[in-house]
């Protein structure tokens, strides 16, 4: 019986260390897994995160790279258009400051918002003074406040704006090209009639360093003529504002 009890002992005792060891074993197992999850999860995080990184370097890229592309694309603008300038200067009238015995009795008009001023005879009346235009008119005669409908604009000048400048010169009957120079902006556009109307009305676009800065529309008025308007625009000074 005892040698019966002692070989059972061991037989437990055995199956204690081995169960031991397999218990030991699979808690190794476990913790391995537990830590090859952690690295995979780690891993894929890490992974997104450069994918992000990854991503938002390249959309940084793209954005420096079509600013640049604008950029290329306004200084070919500049340098064309300063081309276009030089062309049309060499072929310009310049048009010089009127004699100061045409001048007396003239006044000034001031645009402080378009950084625009201008000599105009006395009996001009400033209709428009604000960013968006100076508005000239004759002052209303007898003749002219018999007939209210009647325009009495004379000048305007505005902001450059291509559709209006089109519009405009759209809608004149006949015309030819002009160039002017007047001090060191130039000034290029059309001068013709509307159908029907005996008046000239010049649509011009005051250029300066290849770009276009402002629109002037200009007609000959009761008492106003070409020559009028060419000493007008002979006075035009523009600051940049």
């Amino acid at each position: 019986m005892r040698i019966h009890a002692s070989a059972l002992l061991w037989i437990l005792v055995g199956a204690l260390t081995v169960g031991l060891g397999m218990w030991v074993i699979l808690q190794q197992a476990k913790d391995d897994r537990r830590r090859l999850t952690y690295i995979v999860s780690r891993t894929q995080a890490d992974l997104v995160t450069a994918q992000q990184v990854n991503q938002t370097l390249l959309q940084a890229a793209n954005k420096k790279l079509e600013l640049a592309n604008a950029d290329i694309a306004k200084a070919q603008t500049i340098i064309q258009g300063l081309k276009e300038e030089h062309r049309s200067s060499a072929q310009a009238q310049s048009l010089a400051a009127p004699k100061p015995q045409l001048l007396k009795g003239w006044s000034e008009a001031v645009n402080l918002s378009l950084g625009v001023t201008c000599r105009v005879p006395l009996w001009a009346r400033v209709e428009t003074n604000d960013a968006t235009a100076l508005t000239l008119v004759v002052e209303r005669s007898t003749k002219l406040a018999a007939r209210p409908a009647a325009d009495a604009r004379w000048f305007s000048i505005t902001p450059y704006d291509e559709r209006l400048e089109k519009e405009l010169i759209n809608s004149l009957a006949t015309s030819t090209s002009v160039a002017y120079l007047v001090h060191g902006h130039s000034l290029l556009g059309r001068r013709g009639r509307l159908l029907g109307s005996a008046q000239t009305i010049f649509v011009l676009r005051a250029r300066q360093d290849g770009a276009n800065k402002y629109l002037i529309w200009a007609r000959t008025h009761e008492g106003v003529s070409d020559q009028m308007l060419l000493a007008v625009f002979s006075t035009l000074n523009f600051k940049p504002v």
